[in-house]
């Protein structure tokens, strides 16, 4: 059995109808900046290898109090260039927008949709990025 095939039948053994994760562990990056943090968006690259539907739907914004990454909280085998970039991309970043991710599998793109509008309704995101104002 293939990796798709067994990520697909374990997938429908758990009886779920969608996966819900973070879209991107931190906000949008500055133009650039994207090649550096590639493996910081690994995990989302799933959905690609096997050929499942994913969308992002966008549900806070980063606070005026939030444009921070506590690098000297982390463990000091952590402090690294990731957490360095990080650190840079969550300065000045109030205001941008964080979203989850609904996967679903192969041939269910309309319950893919269903799962985004669901949580488009409950979240009711009405945020305007301040960077087009």
């Amino acid at each position: 059995m293939d990796y798709r095939s067994k990520w697909s039948a374990s997938f429908a053994a758990s009886g779920l109808d969608a996966l819900i994760f973070p879209a991107m562990p931190i906000p949008a990056v500055p133009h650039g900046m994207s090649q550096m943090l590639t493996s910081s968006a690994s995990y989302m690259f799933i959905a690609n290898l096997l050929m499942w539907p994913c969308g992002a739907v966008p549900v806070t914004v980063v606070g005026d109090n939030e444009e921070h990454y506590r690098f000297d909280n982390l463990p000091e085998d952590q402090r690294d260039l990731m957490a360095t970039l990080t650190q840079k991309v969550m300065q000045n970043s109030s205001g941008m927008p964080l979203s989850i991710s609904v996967m679903t599998p192969s041939f269910q793109d309309e319950m893919c949709l269903r799962v985004m509008k669901e949580v488009e309704r409950v979240i009711e995101f009405k945020y305007e990025p301040t960077s087009y104002r």
